[in-house]
């Protein structure tokens, strides 16, 4: 396994595709610092041009990037099978079981570089352009990004299993769509009514990436709050299990055209 995965590693570093996005989500970021402080040298008294404000927003919006971490699987798994290119490995003698669990790790790899670059340049754009807020909130932050890599975790496996599934993008952005974003609007319309989907509205991913408050000297996310971070981790890791077995399964039992 150790050689197809550094052959994988060789050609995803090649792709501008992670690059790509680590740019996008860099700008974005970096964006919004400067509006930020023009903004608060326009108008006396802005409340908002500090990293309290920029770094809980940020974590708050997670459900973004989790929609977006596509362009990784894509990259990984989705060309190969749209370009009928796996068949090679496997005549090479490649097991499945390598083909698929080594892409996945390539996947984890490469959100776990994604993820470094965008948040060292949104800690350094907000405290380069924004004032200090202090070192709660940063901690904060930290925490809330540590409690939610699990659920990014288990978006991405979702989309490594569903590129395997279809190498159809409009097809796997409608079936993730169905997976994680169906329960949230179910539950945000029927919870009120059904205990049970209040429950499962309350433990969805897309709730849980998304629900913060302010209170005091502390920024609330679920994932910075012990009770939530735990439900963070069962909710991701149930998940990439899940998906991580349905997809080998699948994979494993198909012909590879």
């Amino acid at each position: 396994m150790l050689n197809y995965v550094k052959s994988e590693f060789y050609r995803i570093f090649r792709e501008r595709s992670i690059w790509v996005l680590s740019a996008v989500f860099s700008a974005l970021v970096i964006a919004a610092c400067i509006v930020l402080f023009l903004t608060n040298k326009a108008t006396p008294n802005f409340p908002y041009a500090n990293t309290r404000y920029l770094l809980s927003t940020i974590a708050s919006m997670m459900v973004i990037p989790f929609f977006m971490l596509s362009t990784i699987p894509q990259t990984v798994v989705g060309e190969e099978i749209r370009e009928k290119t796996l068949k090679n490995s496997v005549s090479f003698g490649v097991s499945r079981s390598t083909i698929y669990f080594g892409k996945w790790f390539v996947n984890v790899v490469g959100l776990l570089i994604v993820g470094v670059i965008t948040v060292s340049i949104s800690m350094m754009g907000s405290y380069l352009f924004l004032e200090d807020s202090g070192i709660t909130f940063t901690t904060d932050f930290i925490m809330a990004l540590i409690g939610m890599f699990p659920l990014l975790l288990a978006g991405l496996t979702t989309y490594h299993f569903l590129y395997f599934w279809s190498p159809n993008t409009n097809y796997v952005f409608l079936c993730y769509g169905g997976v994680y974003l169906l329960p949230f609007l179910i539950g945000y319309f029927l919870g009120g009514k059904f205990e049970t989907i209040r429950w499962l509205f309350y433990h969805c991913v897309v709730y849980l990436m998304s629900n913060s408050y302010l209170k005091g000297r502390h920024v609330y996310m679920a994932g910075n709050t012990t009770n939530g971070m735990i439900t963070c981790y069962l909710v991701g890791i149930g998940l990439t299990v899940i998906f991580l077995i349905i997809g080998y399964v699948h994979f494993k039992r198909n012909e590879i055209k």
